[in-house]
């Protein structure tokens, strides 16, 4: 269910659909607010909770939402097995009751139970999308500027490359949303007395790309690596900005080599950050003795 779920349910819905993060949608809201921020612009965010959400799902609506997305039969029978007759017995004071007839709730607990829950939901959101009152339209942004039509869906598949160790893609996430908390981030939320680069003679802004890419210690780095990588680019291919922090070239990178690239790139972004927050944390020691 889980390989073709993303095709019948819109991309406003992240819960439980690969390929997607449930983080998207706080993205999505952050993005939203500094949006209208920005723009000097009046907005209103409603958060609506379900109470009971798994438990008030109909099993006949819940059959009937699968078959109209068009799941075959063999597959509502497999469904059927879990969620078709189902009794159960209240005990009250030792005794047991009658068997009572269950035709509501999605096992808690259950890896199928989100899946089912999202499938249940789309009829809502659609209803909710198609509203003539609800006036507004949802801008396709993406946090990387300067890129071609088609180059966003590559780079949300690069930040979950499957090549990457767990805390790579943490990290590769965060550059294509740029969110890594570097100074010029935190200063604009009011979390650092300053932007400037901490590292020393240095002085400008420390930005995603400025600690990636800019800063001497960066320059450096990829300076060094630039021979060992270019045996795996295709001819005329350079170690370029887009390159390095999405994984997006001026020409395609057979799979295979891109395969060796981009954990490598992301092992030496890792390097770079923990450099930098070692160099910080040390700062911050000697500032306190």
């Amino acid at each position: 269910m889980s390989c073709v779920l993303g095709e019948v349910i819109h991309p406003d819905q992240t819960c439980a659909i690969p390929g997607r993060k449930i983080t998207d949608s706080l993205i999505l809201i952050r993005d939203a607010i500094c949006y209208a921020r920005d723009r000097n612009m009046r907005l209103v965010v409603l958060n609506l909770d379900f109470e009971k959400a798994f438990d008030r799902v109909s099993h006949q609506y819940l059959f009937k939402v699968l078959q109209k997305m068009g799941f075959p039969e063999r597959f509502l029978a497999w469904v059927g097995l879990l969620y078709g007759d189902i009794t159960t017995k209240i005990l009250v004071n030792g005794h047991l009751s009658k068997s009572v007839g269950v035709h509501c709730g999605l096992h808690q607990g259950c890896p199928l139970s989100p899946l089912l829950f999202v499938a249940c939901i789309e009829p809502l959101a659609q209803v909710l999308r198609k509203d003539q009152q609800i006036s507004g339209e949802r801008e396709p942004v993406c946090p990387v500027r300067r890129l071609a039509t088609g180059e966003p869906t590559t780079v949300w598949r690069n930040v979950a490359y499957p090549a990457l160790l767990n805390r790579h893609r943490d990290l590769s996430w965060m550059v294509a949303h740029k969110i890594i908390p570097v100074r010029a981030v935190m200063h604009t939320r009011g979390m650092a007395r300053t932007p400037a680069c901490p590292r020393p003679g240095c002085g400008q802004d420390e930005s995603v790309r400025h600690l990636l890419w800019e800063c001497r210690a960066a320059r450096d780095l990829w300076k060094e690596a630039g021979p060992l990588m270019s045996l795996c680019l295709p001819a005329g291919e350079d170690l370029t900005p887009q390159l390095v922090l999405y994984g997006v070239g001026r020409r395609p990178i057979p799979p295979k080599a891109f395969t060796k690239l981009w954990p490598t790139f992301a092992c030496l972004k890792d390097a770079l950050w923990s450099s930098r927050n070692l160099l910080v944390a040390k700062r911050v020691v000697s500032i306190c003795f």
